[in-house]
């Protein structure tokens, strides 16, 4: 995609600057701080709905802002914001998520906050077993 249509490729960073090295050219970027109070407010309101256990840490970076520790609260509210969308950046909310998970602890980590995110928020949600499923009836 990235050599036949860049214009499409979206990348929905943490903070500005983050993987310039590997963003195409022409594609659009986004990241946490494009968004509007209200957006943010939304983006932090559905993080911690789907993951209470961090609020400090999400706390912490509102705070305080970016630091070694806070950065992981920022690719989280990143994540949560894939999920919700934001109308100020015209980034819809998801149609649906496709995670790979790690079977014997599908909602652990960042990946398992995401799929919660999009639980509370009832996008439906695949994982590599419903892909290979898909393919097997396929054929």
């Amino acid at each position: 995609m990235a050599a036949e249509n860049p214009e499409r490729l979206e990348y929905i960073l943490p903070y500005s600057g983050s993987g310039k090295k590997r963003i195409t050219p022409q594609a659009q970027v986004f990241s946490l701080e494009d968004l509007s109070q209200e957006e943010t407010e939304a983006v932090v309101e559905s993080s911690l709905a789907a993951s209470p256990d961090l609020e400090g840490l999400i706390r912490l970076y509102l705070d305080r802002g970016r630091n070694n520790v806070t950065v992981k609260a920022m690719y989280l509210l990143r994540d949560t914001l894939k999920v919700i969308g934001a109308p100020s950046c015209n980034l819809p909310p998801a149609d649906f998520g496709f995670f790979f998970v790690n079977p014997e602890k599908p909602l652990s980590g960042g990946t398992g906050h995401t799929i919660r995110v999009c639980q509370k928020m009832n996008v439906p949600v695949f994982t590599q077993n419903d892909w290979g499923n898909m393919l097997w009836r396929m054929n």
